[in-house]
């Protein structure tokens, strides 16, 4: 043990990659004090034994800020449908070393499962960690397209997510969300991770370069909109009641 690590406490702390990844043995000793059958006081040495595995994590592949897993984009206007995971995912084990290769794939949500530009389902030609195109080249509004991104450590492992996306005609907002203060969540595939004593959101909206912002925050004055999740059922909260949840 590192000579920093403090051996001496009921608690056992490790700070991250202290271990290497394998199998360790843990022993435990400690000292009783109790009476004897003559009633003096006597220490005694008690050692319990334990196997502690450290195994490689898993990759957090994470494409949109906040990892949303389904948003919306409108055509025919000059929206742009952004995905990011060389930006957001990471590898918890070493977060310093970026992930080495991703591979993209689109198809159609639905019972036909065509493909996203008229071209049918599967590999995209895109390689690179990052994703931009204009929602006019998705062929039919008012579908949901699925894309993939699989993405790879540099010692091997493998990992990906899945959005969402539905077209619709027009131009709606694209909102972002995010934990205030941000160390509070922790960012895991799909979802955040968070503190559960308190949790405040921010929101606001991604304003393309060259286009005049409506209100101060991008989006124009649009009424709040609050939903609680319990289980699979997602209900409407009154926003009176926000206190209470968040």
């Amino acid at each position: 043990m590192p000579e920093t690590v403090d051996t001496t406490k009921g608690t056992l702390y490790l700070p991250p990659r202290t271990l290497h990844y394998g199998l360790y043995s843990v022993t435990v000793i400690y000292n009783v004090s109790m009476t004897n059958e003559d009633g003096v006081l006597v220490w005694e040495t008690i050692t319990g034994e334990s196997g502690v595995n450290v195994g490689k994590s898993d990759l957090v592949v994470v494409a949109v800020k906040g990892g949303a897993p389904r948003i919306r984009r409108g055509r025919p206007t000059l929206q742009t449908l952004n995905l990011n995971p060389g930006h957001f995912s990471f590898d918890p084990d070493y977060p310093e070393i970026p992930l080495v290769s991703f591979t993209w794939q689109c198809r159609e949500d639905g019972h036909e499962g065509g493909g996203c530009w008229g071209q049918g389902p599967g590999m995209m030609s895109n390689a690179s960690p990052n994703f931009s195109i204009s929602v006019n080249l998705f062929r039919t509004p008012y579908i949901t397209y699925k894309i993939e991104v699989a993405t790879r450590s540099k010692d091997g492992r493998t990992s990906g997510t899945r959005v969402e996306v539905e077209v619709v005609e027009g131009d709606p907002p694209t909102l972002t969300s995010a934990c205030s203060p941000p160390w509070i969540c922790r960012q895991v595939e799909g979802a955040q991770l968070v503190n559960p004593q308190k949790l405040i959101l921010e929101s606001g909206c991604v304003v393309e370069a060259g286009e005049e912002a409506v209100g101060e925050d991008g989006c124009g004055k649009v009424p709040l909109n609050v939903a609680g999740v319990a289980g699979s059922l997602i209900q409407p909260l009154d926003v009176m009641d926000v206190g209470r949840y968040l």
